[in-house]
């Protein structure tokens, strides 16, 4: 709802209520009125029925009279003049209450016709008030899902620079790691060339296993694969959770249903240590 559409509102009702008042002083007139028209009527009555009584009397005084009956005559005649003008004021009295009787009717139905108004203007404005507390409502709802997902996307950006970091360090070490395989590969090629084939260390089988216990302060790791797997002393482990590379483990210890060795730190992922329930292969 606009701001004009709420002034005229409240424009209306302040109309309302001077009508009201209005209304309320025309028919305490109305009541002063009728009050005059008893009170007048009354007394014309009670003159008439005076006159009444006089001219009755006089007929009697004429009839008892008749010497002087010309001029009991025209005392009854100037009576009965005097009863005709009366008669026409409480006629003309008559007709002014019932203009007066019409008009407060007219009045009445009109004050019914502007509570009615009032009381729809009423519902309209405490309507209005309701979408104006929905529309509050839900403009904060809005505000608030909007800062939750101001927040959501720093928390993103937060965790987007995070793993490009990560990515940026893992491709470093792939770089290394490429750098040394580069190497290796020479010396292998070397070494076959001069030698023959490679020894189990450096092409061991592939072997899978988990991190079953780890002890930080002596860098040992044990896994869950021993001599009965195929497990010999100087395999190296990569360890790893789910799609993230960890570290190396070099083992130097084999039983036959386990092994432990030590972890390699300088190959170790940044902000990374093995933990219990990782996964490791000798080979991917």
């Amino acid at each position: 709802m606009s701001v004009i559409a709420k002034i005229l509102i409240v424009l209306n009702l302040l109309l309302a209520v001077v009508f009201l008042g209005a209304s309320a002083t025309f028919l305490g007139q109305q009541e002063s009125w009728k009050k005059k028209h008893d009170d007048l009527a009354a007394q014309k009555k009670l003159e008439i029925d005076d006159l009444t009584a006089q001219r009755d009397a006089a007929t009697q005084r004429a009839r008892e009279q008749e010497g002087v009956a010309g001029q009991k005559q025209a005392e009854v005649q100037e009576l009965q003049a005097t009863l005709a003008a009366k008669e026409a004021d409480y006629q003309q009295i008559t007709e002014r209450f019932g203009t007066l009787t019409g008009q407060y009717e007219r009045l009445s139905q009109t004050y019914k016709d502007a509570v009615a108004q009032n009381e729809d203007l009423t519902k309209r404005l405490n309507d209005a008030i309701n979408d104006k507390d929905t529309a509050l409502t839900e403009k904060r709802a809005a505000i608030d899902a909007q800062n939750a997902a101001v927040t959501e996307r720093k928390r993103l950006e937060g965790e987007v620079e995070n793993l490009q970091g990560q990515v940026a360090e893992l491709n470093k070490r792939l770089v290394a790691m490429g750098e040394e395989l580069e190497s290796t590969k020479i010396l292998v090629e070397a070494y076959q060339s001069q030698v023959g084939s490679l020894p189990d260390l450096m092409n061991p089988p592939t072997i899978r296993a988990r991190v079953t216990a780890v002890d930080a302060d002596l860098n040992i790791v044990m896994i869950s694969v021993g001599s009965d797997d195929g497990v010999k002393k100087g395999y190296a482990f990569t360890v790893y959770r789910g799609d993230q590379y960890i570290g190396k483990v070099i083992i130097d210890k084999v039983e036959k249903d386990y092994a432990s060795g030590y972890s390699k730190k300088e190959l170790e992922a940044d902000g990374q240590t093995i933990q219990v329930g990782d996964d490791a292969t000798t080979r991917f």
